[in-house]
């Protein structure tokens, strides 16, 4: 913002000099400049205060207020020189400090406007088409099918995010899984679009959970930046007293049993989809859902598993 604040300096600088040369029948203030630096200091520094949303600017306003009537009643009260050079050569003075002023800070508005402008406009323009993106591939989830319900809602920190949640119902069983795309942006919602048409269209096929996630793991890395990947978290309910989880690179499913008032933690050492061509992905584990089941008959948790590499 160098540019920008070096040019709201010197613009109000000019500002300076046209109050200067209104009170030319008074005496000059710091031989004509503390106008001009007074200006200039403290509406930058509201510019900035603006900029950085910084409450500040209440406080910088009245102090500007005070330093204004405080300066005029002292220049009211005195005299400028009768000598008529003397004012030829301020009023000249004031004239060229107006005259650069405006000229280059008008100049680096430009040079700003053309670049971090320009750029500004473009990003701005980024998010609101991801916002649109956003909106489309990622709707809020609510429905109820046989023993469950679908809530899911995705509050991206900014216009657009890497979160992806889906829910998919066919033939008495039920998909659900979350995703989190690596970085921000226009290029994290495409990837994200392409990730959700890979897991649908390998649902079409009636691929098993694994199998669709290998299908994903395939595509991805020839459609997608070298440094993207995509974390997942999938459970698949077939009806039985078991759900198949699987996870990519994802933190672990929380599953809290209301009988026991207790938490499984469903965790998987995987890596992330995408983020090397080839990967080998664990098998999905299974985890039981009836009440008081909470471990198999060898007292192993449920809730976590690993694979070997």
């Amino acid at each position: 913002m160098g540019k920008f604040l070096a040019a709201a300096f010197i613009t109000f600088c000019a500002v300076g000099f046209a109050i200067d040369l209104l009170l030319v029948n008074h005496q000059p203030f710091g031989r004509g400049f503390f106008w001009p630096i007074y200006f200039g200091t403290l509406g930058t520094a509201v510019f900035e205060a603006r900029i950085k949303r910084i409450r500040l600017i209440p406080v910088l306003l009245l102090i500007m207020g005070a330093g204004l009537w405080l300066a005029v009643r002292i220049s009211l009260h005195s005299s400028a020189s009768p000598d008529l050079e003397v004012l030829h050569r301020r009023v000249v003075f004031d004239a060229i400090g107006i005259l650069v002023g405006t000229t280059v800070g008008y100049r680096l508005l430009v040079d700003f406007i053309r670049t971090e402008g320009v750029a500004t406009v473009r990003m701005q323009t980024e998010l609101a088409l991801a916002h649109g993106i956003q909106a489309t591939l990622v709707p809020t989830l609510s429905f109820r099918v046989d023993r469950f319900e679908v809530y899911g809602k995705s509050v991206p920190s900014t216009k657009m995010g890497g979160d992806l949640i889906d829910a998919v119902e066919s033939d008495g069983t039920l998909l659900v899984y979350v995703a989190d795309i690596s970085g921000h942006g226009l290029a994290a919602g495409q990837l994200m679009g392409m990730l959700k048409t890979a897991i649908r269209v390998a649902l079409q096929f009636r691929q098993e959970p694994v199998a669709l996630l290998e299908s994903a793991d395939r595509v991805l890395p020839a459609v997608k930046e070298a440094n993207m990947y995509a974390t997942l978290a999938l459970l698949y309910f077939d009806g039985s007293p078991e759900a198949e989880y699987s996870l990519a690179g994802h933190p672990p499913i929380l599953h809290y049993r209301g009988p026991t008032r207790d938490v499984a933690r469903l965790a998987m050492e995987q890596f992330p989809l995408g983020l090397m061509s080839g990967g080998a992905l664990c098998e999905p584990a299974r985890h039981l859902l009836s009440t008081g089941s909470l471990s198999d008959d060898d007292g192993r948790d449920l809730g976590s598993t690993g694979c070997e590499r």
